[in-house]
């Protein structure tokens, strides 16, 4: 009797070559690459962000104490000025250089961030101006115009916040993050030891403004020393010019279309409630802002971490990557958002003082908009590194579209909470569009990934498959990075 033929043993993760199997632990696309090597990469963009998350917050409860309820809502809408100039650099400027950065060699790198410096130069000029114009045309339309008094310090201030944010993120995107973390320590820290003198002396609001302005400059001209070499070439200033326009031209669209609806429901409540709810609405969100370590962390890094890993190993390492980083940041943001929710009463009057303790029911609208916030972000970064910044924009119109429509409904129907609720229905509605028909976040991991390989090996711009043998027959090959589908270059 004829004995059966044997059949071949399923392939094992142990079967592939050793250097395979390190160069897949290396970049981490395989499941059983650990956090470790998820996150070591990336140790000091944290530890900076977990250090001006930490003193920002530190910094907003000084602010909250040391005004009260009304100036401190006064001085939410005044930096909102400053936050949206720096949303817009961030747009124009750093968040093409996150991804653009990577692609040009050593040589290339000092006319490029010699680009962006003039750009950055350039921005920040007309962003006084139109601050400067803006406050006092604001004079001459309402009679009762807040701001008005404070437009030469709240320019100042914006322009140092400008500088700042520049270097800081130029230093990231060559490498020199260590620099970035002294530079942030002398703004932020600088910052606590100024207020906490200037309150005991019974500082105001424009005083406030000024030691900002002092603080970021300082830390931007510390930052500006060990940028690096930088080429100032008129040629080289157009086409980065034209390179980030093409690629921040639905992003911007999107930021403008996201400040709306958020900043509509923002001054609808200080138009509908008064400036003092403006104020009580920040301190709520204070209570869970220790969220920004990775919320904001991780623009610092992974856009162009996102990048490097689709060029050099592939789509299934890139979403392997994306896959990792979104289920551990939710995961950390709702275990912080549970601990908020437990004593919202506690934690806005530790931190706030007892004059926001009406305010404190507020913490669990936040608690469900931060989760939301850091899912929307890692989508934003899937997209904008796949150049899909298209899905963006159309998320960003919608939620505008619901925002503008709902903002004096539910303000007039639910008060303050109609705010807050605002801003969640327009956070699922934006995320619901950008990640429709998208399997990233939560597929299986790749048949690559499962056996702890690069995707691809790349040579040049083209993806040559794994040797023979590391994988079975029956599975695919996978299609190297210049194969992808591009929307806008």
């Amino acid at each position: 009797m004829t004995e059966p033929a044997a059949q071949p043993k399923p392939a094992k993760p142990s079967d592939a070559p050793n250097c395979l199997r390190d160069a897949g632990t290396r970049h981490g696309v395989g499941p059983t690459a650990g956090l470790r090597h998820l996150i070591a990469p990336s140790i000091w963009p944290l530890a900076d962000q977990a250090m001006v998350s930490a003193a920002n917050f530190l910094i907003t409860a000084l602010i909250a104490r040391g005004l009260g309820v009304y100036e401190f809502g006064l001085f939410t809408l005044a930096w909102a000025v400053v936050l949206f100039a720096g949303a817009v650099q961030y747009t124009l400027v750093s968040a093409p250089m996150f991804t653009m950065a990577p692609r040009h060699d050593r040589a290339a790198q000092a006319g490029y961030f010699g680009a962006l410096a003039m750009q950055g130069v350039a921005f920040a000029a007309l962003a006084s101006v139109v601050i400067l114009a803006g406050a006092r045309a604001g004079a001459l339309v309402f009679k009762d115009w807040p701001l008005s008094p404070y437009a030469f310090a709240l320019a100042a201030a914006a322009v140092a916040y400008l500088a700042q944010e520049f270097v800081r993120r130029c230093l990231f995107a060559r490498g020199r993050q260590r620099v970035a973390l002294v530079s942030d320590t002398i703004c932020y820290l600088g910052q606590i030891a100024l207020l906490l003198v200037a309150f005991r002396y019974g500082v105001q609001l424009e005083g406030v403004l000024w030691i900002c302005t002092l603080t970021f400059a300082l830390a931007a001209a510390a930052g500006l020393a060990a940028i690096g070499s930088v080429e100032f070439r008129a040629r080289q200033f157009c086409e980065a010019l034209r390179q980030h326009w093409s690629f921040s031209l639905w992003l911007l669209a999107s930021m403008l279309a996201q400040w709306v609806w958020s900043y509509t429901l923002l001054l609808a409540s200080g138009a509908m409630l008064g400036v003092a709810a403006v104020g009580g609405m920040r301190a709520a969100w204070l209570v869970l802002a220790i969220n920004n370590v990775l919320l904001l962390g991780q623009q610092n890094f992974l856009p162009t971490r996102a990048a490097e890993v689709l060029h050099r190993d592939g789509r299934p390492a890139f979403k392997s990557l994306m896959q990792r980083w979104t289920l551990l940041g939710l995961g950390i943001t709702l275990a912080i958002s549970l601990i908020a929710v437990a004593a919202p009463a506690f934690w806005i009057k530790l931190f706030c003082g007892e004059a926001m303790l009406p305010y404190a029911n507020l913490v669990y609208g936040y608690a469900i908009s931060f989760p939301l916030a850091y899912a929307s972000a890692m989508a934003g970064v899937f997209l904008r590194t796949d150049d899909a910044t298209q899905r963006i924009f159309k998320a960003s119109m919608v939620m505008t579209a619901l925002g503008v429509a709902s903002a004096y409904p539910l303000i007039a129907t639910l008060g303050i909470w109609g705010a807050v609720t605002g801003t969640i229905l327009c956070q699922i509605a934006g995320l619901a569009v950008m990640t429709s028909g998208a399997t990233w976040m939560f597929a299986r991991p790749s048949v690559v990934a499962q056996y702890n390989l690069p995707a691809a090996s790349i040579v040049g711009e083209r993806a040559v498959p794994p040797p023979s043998g590391s994988l079975r027959p029956e599975q695919p090959t996978v299609e190297g990075p210049s194969g992808r589908p591009t929307i806008l270059s």
